[in-house]
């Protein structure tokens, strides 16, 4: 099993040397964060794989256009594209 190093800091250290603190985190080391000598945080290494798909959980306005205009597309996106082909021609 790995082991890891364990850094302890105060708040006031860590604002001091974050840039450390960041390179211990990113050798795959932890950092203990104190506040008056107690453990307020605990600042781990990624790993790949912990995190959601990345992107944020948008509404599904597609589904909402399908529900309003059913399967085809809107009228007027359709009107533009037409005209603008008469236009050329």
């Amino acid at each position: 099993m790995k082991t890891t190093t364990v850094h302890e800091f105060s708040i006031r250290e860590v604002r001091q040397s974050f840039h450390r603190v960041l390179q211990w985190v990113g050798n795959g080391e932890e950092v203990l964060v104190t506040s008056r000598r107690k453990t307020v945080a605990k600042i781990v290494p990624h790993t790949p794989g912990t995190e959601g798909t990345g992107k944020p959980a948008w509404p599904d306005f597609m589904k909402d256009q399908r529900a309003i205009y059913g399967e085809r597309p809107p009228l007027g996106e359709n009107a533009v594209v037409a005209a603008r082909r008469q236009e050329r021609f």
